[in-house]
Parts: C-alpha cells; structure tokens; sequence
C-alpha cells in the first residue's frame, strides 16, 4: 500500500533514556529551587532535603503511571505535581503557578541521559523528499521538553503537527490522540505509519486508530504487555532510522 504519512513518538524512538544519577540529582536541585521560590517547603523529617524530594517522587510517579496507564488521561502539570508527586504535602493544585509546575515537568522528563539515535535529521528528509506527511503523537507529562528536542534534533520544521498528551489530556492507547492527528494532516489512519518503541502504547494505539502500518524499535528491556496486545505484531521490528526509511520507500 501506498503511504502518505507517518507519525512518530519521541521517548524511544528519536532517543533513548538511560539512567544517570547525577543527571537524577541535578534535577533534584533544580526541583527544589523551583518549590523554594514557590514558598513550598518540605515537611521536617529525617534525611536531607534532597532525599525527601526524591523519595515523594518516586512515590508519586508510581501512583500517577498507575492512574494514566488505567486511565489514558493525562493530567496538567499542576495536578501531577500536587496530587501526586507533592501528595504528602497536601497541598492545593493553584498553590504551584501554570509556569512553574511547566518548568517541573520540563526537568522531569529530562532527568535521564538521552542518547539521540544516528541518523534522525537525515531519515526526516528523506521521507519529506517520498512527499510523506509528518507529525508527532506522543505520551508526555511536559509539550516545552518535547518542542525543545525536536529543536535539538533540527527537526522541528518537517513536523506538521505535533500531538502531545500534556496538551489533549488523552494518552495512548487512546486511538483518540492519534485521530487528533490525522485530523491536523487531512489524512486517513490506514494512509499513514506510526513509529513507536512501545507495544502497550504505540502498538495497542496503533492498531486500535487503524494505522496503516506500526513500526516499532527493538525494546532494548523487557515490557509490560497487556492481555489485549499479547497477540498483536507490528510490521517492523527495527534498530535504525534507516530501516525506517527503507520501508517507506518500499511502500510508496
């Protein structure tokens, strides 16, 4: 089949995270200074302050995935942090400003070291030059941070439309935000590729928008599958964006 455009997510897929302590810590920091300024402060107790704020949100972020995986809602940044991440402090959603919860999630989403894959900028021409249509749908608690890497990436222009949880409050596998999309690019699902790393996300949503086709990079770690996608494939298991491109090149 002939395809006429293709949707990318970005965690996984234009990079991939890896654990950095000083990374985690730094942002830490950077959390705490924000909350200072904010007149918040943390509850009295044993430890430093650093290893309070850690140990909350640790604790809440396992709540609040808890909540978006059953849910596929996506909440503001200023839900997230006082319902959630800041939960033992009781505090109001209005107490953090619209700006700084932003900033919070901004550093959250960046507290890992993110190793862009080769090729990225290269791979997004070629398939404009196949006359693809290109956008973005993505989970993602933060629309500054992804806005800020496909900057990074120099491919922030070729994207017609960029779909982000944070802005729709609609996760994947939600087929909702991936129709938001189509919509943007005037195109139908079965017209278009989406390219994940996810089976519970990209490839459950995938399928359940009717994607076309559903490429998804190889899980470097194992995954959590549910019951409703243990028996679903994608077309393509890639390692490269040059794969990607191979196979839109096959198909167009």
């Amino acid at each position: 089949m002939k395809f006429r455009g293709i949707l990318f997510d970005v965690g996984g897929v234009f990079h991939v995270p890896r654990e950095d302590p000083r990374r985690e810590y730094a942002f830490i920091r950077k959390a705490l200074r924000i909350l200072e300024q904010a007149g918040i402060a943390l509850s009295p107790g044993a430890g430093t302050t650093v290893e309070k704020l850690q140990e909350m949100i640790r604790a809440g972020e396992a709540e609040y995935r808890n909540y978006a995986v059953a849910s596929h809602r996506e909440l503001p940044p200023g839900r997230i942090w006082t319902e959630y991440f800041l939960k033992a402090l009781n505090l109001p959603p209005e107490r953090l400003a619209p700006s700084r919860a932003e900033e919070l999630c901004r550093l959250y989403e960046g507290r890992r070291r993110l190793i862009p894959r080769p090729a990225i900028r290269r791979t997004i021409e070629s398939l404009r030059g196949m006359g693809l249509r290109q956008g973005i749908v993505s989970n993602v608690t933060s629309a500054a941070f992804t806005l800020r890497r496909l900057k990074r990436y120099r491919i922030a222009s070729f994207m017609e439309t960029v779909i982000l949880s944070s802005v729709t409050g609609i996760r994947k596998p939600d087929p909702a935000i991936f129709e938001i999309a189509l919509d943007a690019l005037g195109l139908k699902a079965a017209e278009c590729v989406y390219v994940g790393d996810q089976i519970s996300r990209d490839l459950l949503g995938g399928r359940k928008a009717g994607m076309g086709a559903v490429i998804l990079f190889r899980p470097a770690e194992s995954q959590e599958i549910p019951p409703e996608a243990r028996d679903l494939k994608p077309d393509l298991y890639v390692d490269s964006f040059t794969s990607i491109q191979d196979f839109c090149s096959e198909n167009r």
